[in-house]
C-alpha cells in the first residue's frame, strides 16, 4: 500500500501539476515514504485507505486541466466509484469522508476562477463536476455495501449514534506546540503519531519554493488552498472553525482532526 501510494502521488503530479518525471517521482516518494504515512503503520486500515487518496486526483486530472467532456464524465465517475469502494473496504470510513471534502475542496478552488469569469454560464458547467463527484460516491456506497450496511447497523446500536459529543471530536487536535516536533522529531522524543508531519527539510522547502509558484501557476493554486486548509481543521480545537464544522454531519462522527495532516502531506 505504500507502493500504491506512491504511485499515485506519481500520477496526481504528473496529471494534476504536469510535472516532469523527475520531480513527480520526487513528489510520489515525499508522500509515501514520508513522516505521517509511515507513521500510521500501526493503523493499518488506515494507511490502506490512504493509500488511495492521490489516485482520486490523479482519477480528476482532465476536469483539473479544462478538457473534461461529457463523455469522459462517465469514465471519471466509474474510476472515482471504484477508488472510493477500495477506500471503503479497507474499513477506515474517517479517511473515505477526508478524502472526500478534500477532492471537493480542490476541485471547487481549481474550477472557481472559471466559474466567476464565465458568469451564470459558468455556474452552470459547475453542475457537471459536482454530480461526478456524487456519483462517484454513490457508485461506491453499491459496491462497498456489503461492509457498508452492516456498518450502518452497528453505528445506530454504538455510542456515535447521533453523533459524538463535541469534546470527543475536538479530542486529538494537533497542538501548534506540536508544530516544530511533528515537523522535525528527535529521535528520543516520544511523539503521538497522528501528530507527525514529517518531511525533509530540503523537501519542506523545496514545497514553500513551488508554493511561491502560485501567482504564474494556476495549477498550484488549488493545493495551496488544499494545504491551508488541512493544516487548518487539523488543529481542531485550537481554531474556532472545528468548533463550528464539529457539530455538522459527518464531522461529528469521529475524533483525531490531527488526521487532517494527511491531506496536507500530499499538498506538500
Amino acid at each position: 500500500h505504500v507502493a500504491l501510494a506512491g504511485t499515485g502521488a506519481y500520477l496526481a503530479g504528473r496529471r494534476t501539476l504536469a510535472l516532469a518525471r523527475p520531480a513527480a517521482f520526487f513528489g510520489a516518494a515525499l508522500f509515501a515514504l514520508g513522516g505521517y504515512l509511515t507513521a500510521q503503520v500501526e493503523h493499518v486500515n488506515q494507511l490502506q485507505a490512504l493509500a488511495w487518496l492521490p489516485w482520486l486526483f490523479a482519477a480528476l486530472g482532465p476536469w483539473a486541466d479544462g478538457a473534461a467532456t461529457r463523455r469522459s464524465a462517465l469514465r471519471t465517475t466509474l474510476v472515482l466509484g471504484v477508488l472510493f469502494a477500495l477506500q471503503l473496504l479497507a474499513g477506515h470510513t474517517q479517511s473515505v469522508f477526508i478524502s472526500g471534502v478534500a477532492v471537493a475542496i480542490w476541485l471547487a478552488a481549481r474550477l472557481l476562477p472559471e466559474w466567476l469569469r464565465r458568469g451564470r454560464g459558468g455556474w452552470r458547467r459547475a453542475v457537471w463536476p459536482a454530480a461526478v463527484l456524487a456519483g462517484g460516491v454513490a457508485l461506491a456506497a453499491v459496491l462497498a455495501a456489503a461492509q457498508l450496511l452492516p456498518t450502518l447497523e452497528l453505528t445506530g446500536l454504538s455510542s456515535r449514534q447521533g453523533g459524538l459529543p463535541l469534546n470527543e471530536v475536538l479530542s486529538f487536535s494537533w497542538h501548534p506546540l506540536h508544530l516544530t516536533r511533528a515537523l522535525l522529531p528527535g529521535y528520543g522524543d516520544a511523539l503521538f503519531s497522528e501528530y507527525v508531519a514529517f518531511l525533509p527539510l530540503t523537501g519542506l522547502t523545496l514545497a514553500l519554493v513551488g508554493a511561491w509558484r502560485w501567482r504564474h501557476e494556476p495549477a498550484v493554486r488549488p493545493w495551496v488552498i488544499l494545504v491551508g486548509v488541512a493544516l487548518a481543521l487539523a488543529l481542531g480545537r485550537f481554531t474556532p472553525l472545528y468548533y463550528l464544522l464539529g457539530r455538522l454531519p459527518g464531522f461529528e462522527l469521529f475524533r483525531v482532526p490531527a488526521r487532517w495532516l494527511a491531506v496536507a502531506a500530499l499538498g506538500a
